[in-house]
């Protein structure tokens, strides 16, 4: 059992067809991300990504091919933090397994079945049941296309076993299965006997996840927002403390927005370097209670709140503030079209700033059948130009879910970021205070984490029929389905993905079965391409670096962007959306808008601001930002 990596080398040679002598050779290949070949022809891996690299040889006028496949076999012996399994028991998980799953073998409780990971998270805990035996040590094996690994490790805990993938063999696994199926089996022991395999199919994106959810925690020792940077491994950073109540942050990852018990919270910038100064407190004369801008509404772009005057869960009245970061303060806004004739709750933005959605509020007494159980749409316009601190202008109200005078609740409701698509939170059982909006108390207003509510999805393009995200809602049994709350998406299509965090009171697994559940944060991956009627949801991932505290709301939105000059990747990580090199060869940096078209991860309003591409998939404007979804998104689920 090998715990290092040994480098493997390759030599080449060419020769004379006529004399079969060997020639001197310019030597290339096409993967430089495999390996590399010196001028002798010989060939180093230089990862544990594996592939087929073609090898070509230039001598005398002519060329020459060859195919090279690396394959990638490792195994490990113990745990990331110390402790290996014995040689004897070693011996015992290489023999043959007894297959008897249901009996004596493993039965994984986590991850699920047809699970989309993305790269840079930390590496899942496999966490299993252990049958009729007491388990002393666990074979993981995963195999990706060109790569295996197996990992020995101890069990700790026979009560409640489970194997920890080593963050480099997880992340070499992600990059081999790049878009495709993997598989991880689990073989477990005892000390005379093995069992299993148990098999895993899961589903490798083709790239990382951007930005950070930020989510709350009312528990005392943890009070207030955090922040979790999803494509990253870092523990979560504490951003505000004290009690702050219902955050918003908005798209571009500029602006926070709280309310609070103690001090009524306020309005906050959020920059690349950590910081969190505080723009303005929260404007007098709100109605509701003292908790401020609690459940505001920011555009995209992070310039204006939108909050009701009756009340923080909304209602009618809307107003607007222009926030404005060098005067410390905000100055109210023109608002049309949301005045006494439309109560909108928890109103949300679409990503590209065109659409709001809401739940339908109460107008007057005469309370219509459908208040909080229908959902409406209204088209957006903001106009920085209006005198004096700009306007925005609703239209064309629409209705696109009605449950009905006794049907569930229809609440926090999201955009993909197509626009098109949307999900939102139903609940059959709920608290009837402040308007039925309580996203997790039960029926009798006491039972913080017993609200029974599934998510939600409709295309407006597919008929606008409202449908379960089963896959999403489904956990190790039947009463997972109706703990899923407050969905919030990434406002960008993501690793050939669309992506949503959301709050479940469903067990993880062993680490927290279902007499130790509590709230936590939750991601599924969204096929951006479903087919019609379809399900468009796949199964969810438990987020890491979360505190093991009660959390919810994870509002998902991009990075504090970058200033112009700054150092660049992609259009999307820069304040105005364009990441170019200044000439040709030199670095890339934040910009403004050029003349041309928008590239991929560039900022657009329509799918004609981004380049014409004349092969492949037709690029779209997801998000504010030019992008190509994967054609096959949609990975067939496992029988």
């Amino acid at each position: 059992v090998r715990n290092t990596m040994v480098d493997v080398t390759q030599l080449f040679t060419v020769k004379d067809s006529v004399t079969m002598n060997a020639l001197a050779a310019t030597w290339s290949i096409n993967r430089a991300d495999l390996g590399a070949i010196d001028q002798n022809g010989l060939f180093r891996t230089r990862s544990v990504v594996g592939g087929v690299i073609k090898v070509q040889a230039s001598a005398n006028g002519a060329t020459a091919e060859a195919t090279l496949t690396v394959r990638i076999e490792l195994s490990t012996n113990g745990n990331p933090d110390g402790g290996g399994v014995v040689p004897p028991d070693i011996i015992v998980l290489l023999g043959n397994p007894v297959a008897d799953a249901g009996t004596n073998g493993p039965t994984i409780l986590y991850p699920y079945q047809n699970t989309v990971f993305p790269r840079g998270i930390l590496s899942p805990l496999v966490q299993y049941s252990s049958g009729g035996i007491l388990p002393v040590a666990t074979r993981i094996t995963i195999t990706a296309p060109n790569f295996t690994w197996n990992g020995f490790i101890p069990v700790t805990d026979s009560t409640r076993p489970s194997g920890t993938i080593p963050e480099d063999i997880w992340d070499a696994a992600l990059r081999n299965a790049s878009g495709s199926h993997f598989t991880v089996d689990v073989i477990q022991a005892d000390a005379t006997a093995a069992y299993g395999p148990t098999r895993l199919l899961l589903n490798a994106a083709p790239g990382s996840l951007k930005g950070s959810v930020y989510f709350m925690t009312y528990d005392s020792a943890s009070l207030g927002v955090w922040r979790v940077k999803t494509a990253t491994k870092e523990p979560p950073s504490h951003i505000v403390t004290d009690c702050t109540v219902c955050h918003s942050i908005s798209a571009n990852g500029q602006r926070l927005v709280t309310g609070g018990e103690n001090n009524g919270g306020g309005v906050f910038t959020l920059k690349a370097d950590g910081g969190v100064p505080l723009v303005s407190a929260a404007p007098p004369g709100l109605g509701g209670d003292s908790r401020g801008l609690s459940f505001s509404t920011l555009t995209p772009d992070g310039k204006y709140i939108l909050r009701s005057r009756s009340d923080f869960w909304g209602g009618i009245n809307q107003t607007a503030w222009r926030i404005d970061e060098a005067g410390h303060k905000i100055d109210e806004a023109a608002v049309v079209g949301m005045g006494p004739a439309v109560s909108a709750y928890i109103p949300t933005i679409s990503p590209d700033g065109r659409y709001v959605a809401f739940t339908q509020g109460q107008l007057s007494p005469n309370v219509p059948a459908n208040t909080s159980r229908a959902i409406k749409l209204m088209d957006l316009s903001v106009d920085d130009t209006v005198a004096p601190f700009g306007q925005l202008t609703f239209t064309n109200e629409r209705t696109l879910i009605d449950n009905g005078a006794t049907g569930p609740i229809a609440k926090f409701v999201t955009f993909l970021p197509n626009t098109r698509m949307l999900a939102f939170q139903e609940s059959t059982t709920f608290c009837t205070q402040y308007n039925s909006m309580l996203p997790t108390w039960d029926a009798t207003c006491q039972f913080y984490s017993r609200g029974t509510s599934q998510l939600m999805f409709i295309d407006t393009q597919d008929g606008g029929t409202k449908r379960p995200m089963a896959q999403a809602n489904a956990g190790l049994d039947g009463s997972a389905h109706w703990q899923n709350y407050e969905p919030f998406a990434l406002p960008s299509l993501s690793g050939g993905y669309f992506w949503i965090v959301f709050t479940s009171s469903r067990a993880y697994g062993n680490v927290y079965p279902a007499s130790e559940a509590r709230k936590q944060l939750w991601v599924t991956a969204i096929n951006p391409n479903p087919p019609p009627g379809a399900d468009p949801s796949f199964p969810a991932f438990y987020l890491p670096n979360q505190l093991p505290t009660q959390n919810e709301r994870g509002f998902w939105a991009l990075d504090p962007c970058h200033s112009n000059g700054d150092s660049c990747e992609t259009g999307d990580e820069c304040c105005e959306g364009f990441c170019r090199a200044p000439s040709t060869g030199g670095a890339k940096v934040c910009s403004d808008k050029p003349t041309t078209c928008s590239q991929p991860q560039e900022r657009c309003r329509l799918d004609t601001d981004c380049c014409p591409v004349f092969e492949g998939p037709a690029v779209q404007c997801l998000g504010g930002f030019c992008a190509t979804p994967l054609a096959d998104a949609g990975i067939p689920e496992i029988g």
